[in-house]
């Protein structure tokens, strides 16, 4: 089996930041001012190294292409000192942007269809059994794993409070708030499952309340 609980979260963290990439990319198409395009275009150059790493953690190497089409556009549109340039590469950039999320939904799509619910269950005991080595308990391996994950996810979402405009990360977290708080409605969770978006759930709303300038509505 090639999934994994690392590679079904890489697919979560790659989908936030591709979206992020979205809408500053957007924000810069909608701009015209040169110094806010540039502004923009960078922003969103910055996340794109570790959106890619996600794209190939996750899998779906399918959308690489496009997402180095992505950079190199953003890069023109960074450095142009004309905005209709400018907005040549980021109509492009954004082509790509927008490519690259449905290519990565049609992935996980077709990995939900082939894993079932489980995803986050397999390879538990299979990855630590190489020759020589002792397998570690099935319920402690999962949780090494879960928090493994937590640790990468609080170091992006660190990324996007200290690095991102507060209105543009408060929407941001927002909406993986409310994704999570849906999630763990679904009675039909795995324990695994359910503890993991109940921890990304409650490190997120704390991000969120300490968004300073951002209020939250109940």
């Amino acid at each position: 089996m090639m999934a994994s609980f690392k590679t079904y979260n890489a697919c979560e963290f790659a989908t936030n930041n591709i979206e992020l990439i979205r809408n500053q990319v957007h924000s810069a198409l909608n701009s015209n001012d040169l110094e806010m395009i540039k502004f923009y275009s960078q922003k969103a150059l910055t996340t794109l190294p570790k959106t890619k790493t996600l794209f190939t953690d996750c899998g779906c190497l399918v959308a690489n292409k496009h997402l180095d089409l992505t950079a190199s556009n953003l890069t023109y549109a960074s450095e142009s000192n004309l905005i209709p340039k400018s907005k040549e590469y980021l109509q492009i950039a954004y082509s790509n942007t927008i490519l690259s999320i449905q290519l990565l939904k049609d992935f996980e799509k077709e990995s939900e269809s082939f894993y079932g619910d489980n995803v986050l269950e397999m390879n538990t005991q299979k990855a630590y059994k190489t020759k020589g080595e002792v397998v570690k308990p099935e319920g402690k391996l999962r949780q090494e794993r879960i928090n493994e994950t937590i640790e990468t996810y609080k170091a992006s979402l660190n990324d996007v409070v200290n690095n991102v405009e507060c209105e543009e990360a408060f929407s941001f977290i927002s909406r993986v708030v409310n994704i999570s708080k849906e999630r763990l409605k679904d009675e039909s969770l795995s324990e695994t499952r359910r503890d993991y978006h109940k921890r990304i759930y409650e490190i997120s709303l704390k991000a969120l309340i300490s968004l300073e300038g951002c209020k939250l509505e109940e």
